[in-house]
């Protein structure tokens, strides 16, 4: 992330004890440390799907700071899939994802590419909230491996929800240059403006209603401004005028 955490996400072997394989997750602090609002112990433990192995595939940070998990699911016989599933900051499974009223099952969605085996090991998340993943299928019929690239929407997990909030804000002009403006009843404890590839730019504590952008870039033709206010994040799209 932008904060300087790291997501760790890997398979806990249990072979020799004749029982599933389990995953295990971390967060690291920018400095290296456990982070202790994830895990108070530093690791947590996840079977996502019971009596079954669950091996780790990939694993990245929303832009809120949930994190994405992808991992294969493989039950005592043939046969294995790759499944999505979201952890929140605390380090809980994420019941809003893939819920039961969708069609979904403990809280995972289906990667399945084929009818018999399909593993994808990449993930990368679009600053809209898409994401793709990369992996292969087969059905053995021929024996051959497909490779399959998959596009999903995840549309909570976009850096910019401009106008999904009912609040009365406003930013100005836009498109801007040097100075951008903002109006709002509401007291704003600080800004962070991000490029559309999700890199934070500058953070600012604003004292009057307005934002210098002298700083950034001449490259940057748009960023996104999130707003924080009393527990809220406001998001707005600007366009950099040259």
């Amino acid at each position: 992330m932008e904060n300087g955490k790291i997501g760790l996400l890997g398979t806990y072997s249990t072979f020799f004890s004749g029982t599933d394989d389990v995953l295990n997750v971390s967060v690291l602090n920018a400095d290296g440390s456990f982070d202790t609002t994830f895990s108070p112990t530093g690791i947590n433990t996840y079977q996502i799907i019971p009596s079954q192995n669950n091996r780790a595939n990939d694993i990245l940070f929303q832009p809120d700071g949930k994190l994405l998990m992808m991992y294969r699911s493989t039950p005592s016989g043939a046969g294995y899939n790759s499944l999505l599933t979201r952890l929140n900051t605390d380090g809980t499974v994420d019941t809003s994802f893939a819920p039961s009223s969708l069609g979904h099952s403990n809280n995972n969605f289906s990667l399945n590419a084929s009818t018999t085996i399909s593993e994808f090991y990449d993930m990368e998340l679009m600053d809209d909230g898409t994401l793709f993943t990369l992996g292969f299928g087969n059905n053995f019929a021929p024996t051959w491996f497909d490779a399959v690239v998959m596009k999903i929407l995840i549309p909570d997990a976009a850096l910019s929800n401009e106008d999904v909030n009912t609040i009365d804000f406003k930013v100005f002009p836009n498109p801007a240059s040097g100075i951008l403006n903002f109006q709002t009843t509401l007291p704003i404890d600080k800004v962070e403006l991000y490029d559309t590839l999700g890199r934070l730019l500058s953070t600012q504590f604003p004292l009057d209603y307005n934002l210098s952008l002298e700083h950034l870039n001449r490259k940057q033709n748009v960023i996104l401004a999130k707003f924080y206010s009393n527990n809220q994040i406001i998001t707005k799209k600007v366009v950099i005028k040259k």
